[in-house]
Formats: C-alpha cells, sequence, structure tokens
C-alpha cells in the first residue's frame, strides 16, 4: 500500500493547483493562442479563482472565433478527458464553461467545449514552473485581474475606508428593510421575519428547501397544543425530519444514542407519513457539498422545532431589541436567544450518524446568530419602526448594525479584497458593517460591469475621495 499515490495523470506530474495559478497570472504566450480545433482565442480576463464547488474560474473575458463572451467560466483539468469521467457533463453548476482548458492531449472525438492545450504555449520547463507555483506570491493576484478601482483605494487612508463601507453598508441595510416593508405586506410582519430566519440556516446551499419547510409551520405544529413539550418536540422533529426526507432507514449498530433517539423519531413518523406525504421533499434538493458538521440541515431543522414551539419566540426578541446595549454583548444575548434551547439529542451530535461530542454546545453558534441578526433581524426592526413612525429607534437599530463585530469571512469577502483592495491583510476591516459595505459595493459596480471594468463608474468615484474624503 505504501506505493500507492493519488495522481492527477499517469502520463504528467503537474497537480490542477500549478494549471490554475499558470491560468490566473497567464503564465504563458497568450498573444496568439487558438484552440484545438484551430479557432483563434483571445483571453482579456482569465476569470476569478472559484475555490469552492463549480468551474475552477468564473466570470472571465474571453473571445473564441471573434466572438466575445463577458462572463465566461473556465474549466481546468490536465486531460480533457476529465470532462466526462468527473461528470461536469452532468452537473448543471458547468453550464456556463465556455473553455476547457487542459494541459495536453489528446482530445476525445465530439468534445463539447472549445479547448486551450497549455501545453504547447508554456515557455518554461515543468522543473520552473513548479518552482515558481511552490512560492507564495503565485498565490497573488497579478495586476491584470485587479479591478480598475484598486489603485485609487489603496490611496485612501483607513479611516476614509471604514467611513466609505459604512456608508455602503447603510445602503445595504435600507435596500434589506424595504425588501422586509413589502414581503410584510403580502404576509405580514410575523412571517416576513420568520421565513427568512428559517431559510437563513441553510446558507447558500440549502435556502430554498429550508423556505419551504418554513412555509409548512401552521401545518407541522397542527395538534401539537395537547401534548406536554417533550412528547411535542420530539413528535415536530419527526415530521420535520419526515417531510424534509433526512431520515436514514439504518444507523450502524456502534452508535446506540443515535439508534435509541432514530427509533423514537422512525415510531412516530411511520404513524403520521400519511398526513404530510403531498408536504414531502425530495432528498435531491438537498445540497450537502462542503458543509461543515454543525450546519448540517438535520441539526438545523431540530433548532427549527424548538423555535417553532416557542410561544414567546417573536416577544423575546422584541424584549432583546428593547433594552439597550452594546453590540458585543447584545451578540451574546442573540446566540442564547436563538440556540440555548435544551435537546437532549441535538445539544450533543451533529448529524443523525455521527459520533457524541464530548460536551453539549448550544444550538446555534455566534457567527450564524450574528448573520441571521444582520441580514433578517435589524431589518426587520427597522421596517417596524419606520411602519410605526418611531423616528427615535431608527438610531439604536443603525447603531447596532454599525458597531456589530465583524462576521465570519466568506469566499464573496475574500474575492473582494483580492479585486478591490489587493488582496491587503485589511486590518481596518473591524465590524460587520465595513464587510456588508464592500459587499454592496461590488453588488452596485462589479454585478454592473464584466471582469475588465468596462465602463464601471467605481473607479472614478473612488479617485474622487481621495481629494474629497467621505464623512
Amino acid at each position: 500500500m505504501a506505493s500507492m499515490q493519488l495522481k492527477e495523470s499517469a502520463t504528467s506530474s503537474f497537480s490542477e493547483r500549478i494549471l490554475h495559478m499558470i491560468w490566473m497570472h497567464q503564465r504563458f504566450r497568450n498573444e496568439k493562442c487558438t484552440t484545438t480545433d484551430g479557432h483563434p482565442l483571445a483571453i482579456l480576463h482569465p476569470g476569478f479563482w472559484n475555490y469552492g464547488p463549480g468551474p475552477d474560474f468564473r466570470s472571465a473575458v474571453i473571445s473564441v472565433n471573434g466572438k466575445k463572451m463577458n462572463q465566461a467560466d473556465i474549466e481546468i483539468d490536465v486531460k480533457a478527458s476529465y470532462w466526462r469521467s468527473h461528470r461536469h457533463d452532468l452537473n448543471p453548476s458547468f453550464n456556463k464553461v465556455c473553455l476547457h482548458v487542459i494541459w495536453e492531449g489528446p482530445v476525445p472525438p465530439n468534445h463539447p467545449l472549445p479547448v486551450l492545450e497549455l501545453s504547447k504555449y508554456v515557455r518554461e520547463s515543468e522543473i520552473d514552473l513548479k518552482k515558481w507555483a511552490n512560492q507564495s506570491l503565485p498565490e497573488i493576484w497579478p495586476e491584470l485581474i485587479q479591478g480598475k478601482c484598486s489603485a485609487p483605494l489603496a490611496r485612501l487612508d483607513e479611516e476614509s475606508l471604514q467611513i466609505l463601507t459604512c456608508q455602503a453598508s447603510l445602503i445595504r441595510l435600507r435596500i434589506r428593510t424595504r425588501e422586509i416593508e413589502e414581503e410584510a405586506k403580502r404576509v405580514g410582519f410575523e412571517d416576513a421575519l420568520w421565513l427568512p430566519l428559517v431559510a437563513g440556516l441553510g446558507y447558500r446551499n440549502n435556502q430554498w428547501p429550508l423556505l419551504q419547510i418554513g412555509r409548512m409551520k401552521k401545518i407541522l405544529i397542527e395538534g401539537l397544543s395537547r401534548l406536554d413539550y417533550e412528547n411535542a418536540l420530539m413528535t415536530l422533529q419527526a415530521r420535520l425530519l419526515g417531510v424534509s426526507s433526512l431520515l436514514p432507514e439504518k444507523i450502524p449498530a456502534s452508535q446506540k444514542p443515535n439508534q435509541k433517539y432514530l427509533k423514537k423519531i422512525w415510531t412516530i413518523w411511520w404513524r403520521e407519513r400519511d398526513k404530510f406525504e403531498p408536504n414531502i421533499l425530495p432528498v435531491s434538493i438537498w445540497n450537502m457539498q462542503a458543509i461543515r458538521p454543525a450546519n448540517h440541515p438535520a441539526r438545523r431543522l431540530a433548532t427549527v422545532a424548538h423555535w417553532m414551539l416557542d410561544k414567546r419566540f417573536f416577544k423575546r426578541l422584541e424584549d432583546w431589541f428593547n433594552k439597550p446595549k452594546q453590540a458585543r454583548t447584545a451578540m451574546q444575548e442573540m446566540m442564547e436567544l436563538l440556540g440555548s434551547y435544551p435537546d437532549e439529542f441535538w445539544s450533543c451530535h451533529w448529524s443523525l450518524k455521527g459520533d457524541a461530542m464530548r460536551r453539549p454546545t448550544l444550538l446555534m453558534g455566534g457567527q450564524r446568530a450574528s448573520d441571521l441578526v444582520i441580514n433578517t433581524i435589524l431589518p426587520w426592526f427597522l421596517a417596524r419602526i419606520i411602519q410605526s413612525g418611531q423616528e427615535d429607534l431608527k438610531k439604536r437599530v443603525e447603531r447596532l448594525y454599525l458597531t456589530w463585530p465583524r462576521l465570519a469571512d466568506n469566499q464573496s469577502l475574500k474575492l473582494i479584497r483580492r479585486r478591490l483592495l489587493k488582496g491587503q491583510r485589511c486590518d481596518w476591516i473591524k465590524s460587520a458593517a465595513h464587510q456588508q459595505g464592500l459587499l454592496q459595493i461590488m453588488k452596485d459596480f462589479c454585478h454592473h460591469s464584466n471582469a475588465v471594468c468596462e465602463q464601471c463608474l467605481f473607479p472614478e468615484v473612488a479617485r474622487s475621495l481621495k481629494n474629497n474624503p467621505p464623512s
């Protein structure tokens, strides 16, 4: 077994990571490239390295045989045959791929995409390229793919950048508030908070299925008022796990606590399944790629069960807001409000099949609670305040919003820092508002242009800030 190794290819010692860096830095003769079927290829922007599932580079700007594409995805493999062997041809995430970049041929007959064979255009030897790739420098974005606003933004001091992002974050708060106001006109203020709260537990991958389950609240809690809390909770968790199709049929014999809980759940669900049959979601609706154990949808649904049974849930949220406090204290209180429900099984398990934790933990951590506060709870309070005309309370919302501690980093924020801020450490980003402001700038400007910043107004805005600092 010692001789077995994981390799990308038996004929090339290049890893895909090295090919990604060669592509990102355009470290090949890219002036007169042609595809393997002879069409001229122009690479105006290589796109943005995607560190998550899906194509390797997003939003490239290329031209194949004179046809320009502004939002082209790029997939990079050692061999062309990997397109089908890796099942990219069956994955909807790869539908926007316009160019398949490989190290060397052959290209299978009837290959569905234009192919660029990098080895024909690289000047350096494999040894030199590997030495270059093993340095830290290749991870730094080249000037070519940084935004045109990165240079003028680099000339601003930290205070100006903080003021700029805070102003942008307040615009983001107002937009989200207007969305909730419109939703409240349709479903009422309580559901205008409830539905995005439940959907927000799904992160990016599973928001839609959790939203559907949130809409089933009245059906799912039907008849539970006759039961004591413990039996009502077990019944509701059975219903939630059943309609979500997340109930496994078997659990390893070694996991006796899990088996005991699952047996109780199945005993209830077998009795009620026919009643909820029209509401059962297909298991294929869930996307489990790159999900951390603590964020497993089954555990999130267990949390939703406690929220549904908590008759004072909305009242406790109002009490939290009506008691003025510093942001860090507010964050700790919100984490306990949303996640401190005692649960015999889920306080000690990440999932139905996982081993028990050494010590109990809250059903929701501080980062997820903070995301819900910034994106849903504070905008909801602001929408209600605007409707009631209590102008003095608007300042309380804004103060919490602007001083709330920094949220967890994510791929969108990393992309913005690399594209707009040259990948700098950005120690001036100290609050969630600074992060939200960066996201809003990207939404307002970058999303309305292409990767080469054609017709984008923000570079000029950034240049004007040097002479007229924001206040």
